[in-house]
């Protein structure tokens, strides 16, 4: 495909993507290994639960506070520098893997600097690439996520039967690092912002991204319906095993396929994306595709067959891998430069807030009621906020508000 490889013909952009590849994957397994260490050490879903609270707390706790530092700190040695420090984390988790709580405490760290890393990265890429080439550049990069999240649980799990867990943490660490030495190659232009010789007031900054968020009305319309969009995404990621296992009796083969197929999914939404998605506005894609992937979970609460099951999960992971890719890209295109890491903080934390929130509420909804119910409703959410969106007539001047904005570039 001529886009894809138009994009990786970028040297800076490839060693950026080709750090990415080696250390997502990385990542991928040693998450498995973490989640079997913890589970095979204390017998409890809650050591599993609590794992999984710090690793979603950092970017709450430190998020909004490190796009302040992000924008102002040059993004390149950000990216290598907590690519280093994690790696050396990881090579740190392997030689603890008989201390649970050093473990946790690692884990923690870890993802504290991620809450740096991400928002580099966001901001990080339009400087790489031509306006015109986010998409695609958003698109690889989404790709790579996904198809780790693909290829990283099967390795980890081989590895695992064969060498132990030990393993992994070390291949996790050895990643990182040879992803910072790609990272070093790269040529970024760096911003008057970040050479500006002035005191750090981290909550007047802070506020001065907020304050952006909110003057801004088709940026603070699009981050509210994200969010939103959020609730019922993560409440639905929680009840899959509930729905496949409980419900539909689906056997761990069954479900393992169902899972690697939404993951097929998504790697084509991103495709798609990357070749087609530049003729598409992304406000337009985001709210419509909410709409379509709130409709296939809705009848995948329906199906009940391991075909409609499989062909309804697969499209909702296309649709949501297009939300995905056109949310960032319109970010990228819409903030101004000196911003980008606060805003991009900012709606983490929002999103992982909520979507935290609808997990821990999904489990007793479906505890106390029909699954299927709780399933079929949260793609009604979707679907409705998708369809009443269209009818919105702010949402039709907020669309002129962003065309405007881009041809102003």
């Amino acid at each position: 495909m001529q886009e894809f490889k138009k994009v990786l013909g970028n040297k800076n952009y490839f060693l950026l993507w080709l750090g990415q590849a080696i250390s997502e994957v990385g990542t991928d397994v040693c998450h498995i290994g973490l989640i079997w260490l913890v589970i095979g050490t204390t017998g409890s879903a809650t050591s599993v639960s609590l794992l999984f609270v710090m690793l979603i707390m950092p970017s709450i706790v430190f998020g909004p506070w490190a796009g302040v530092l992000v924008d102002k700190w040059n993004k390149k040695k950000v990216i290598v520098v907590t690519d280093i420090t994690r790696g050396l984390i990881a090579l740190a988790m392997a030689l603890s893997i008989d201390k649970l709580s050093y473990l946790y405490l690692l884990a923690f760290a870890d993802f504290v600097l991620y809450a740096f890393f991400s928002p580099a990265i966001k901001t990080a890429i339009p400087r790489l690439v031509a306006r015109e080439n986010l998409m695609t550049a958003n698109s690889l990069y989404m790709i790579t996520r996904q198809g780790a999240g693909l290829i990283g649980p099967a390795v980890g799990g081989a590895l695992i039967g064969l060498f132990g867990v030990q393993i992994l943490f070390f291949l996790n660490g050895v990643s990182f690092l040879l992803s910072a030495a790609l990272e070093m190659g790269i040529r970024m232009p760096v911003s008057g912002y970040e050479t500006l010789d002035m005191p750090l007031r981290i909550k007047e900054k802070f506020k001065e991204g907020l304050d952006y968020i909110k003057q801004r009305r088709v940026v603070i319309f699009v981050i509210i319906f994200f969010a939103i969009a959020t609730i019922p995404m993560g409440g639905l990621a929680v009840l899959n095993v509930v729905l496949f296992r409980e419900v539909f009796n689906y056997t761990a083969e069954q479900y393992g396929l169902l899972m690697s197929m939404k993951g097929a999914g998504l790697i084509l939404g991103s495709i798609f994306m990357g070749k087609w998605g530049k003729n598409i506005l992304e406000i337009k894609a985001i709210v419509t595709a909410s709409f379509f992937m709130g409709l296939f979970y809705m009848a995948l609460a329906l199906s009940g067959q391991l075909f409609f099951s499989v062909l309804f999960f697969s499209l909702a992971g296309f649709f949501g891998s297009i939300i995905g890719v056109a949310y960032y890209t319109f970010l990228q295109k819409i903030v101004d430069e000196n911003v980008r890491g606060r805003v991009f903080s900012i709606d983490i934390a929002i999103g992982n807030v909520l979507g935290l929130l609808a997990m821990a509420a999904v489990g007793p909804l479906a505890d106390n009621f029909n699954p299927v119910v709780i399933y079929a409703v949260g793609g009604l959410i979707l679907v409705a906020l998708g369809l009443v969106t269209n009818f919105l007539k702010v949402y039709a001047g907020l669309i002129e508000e962003y065309r405007e904005a881009l041809r102003a570039g």
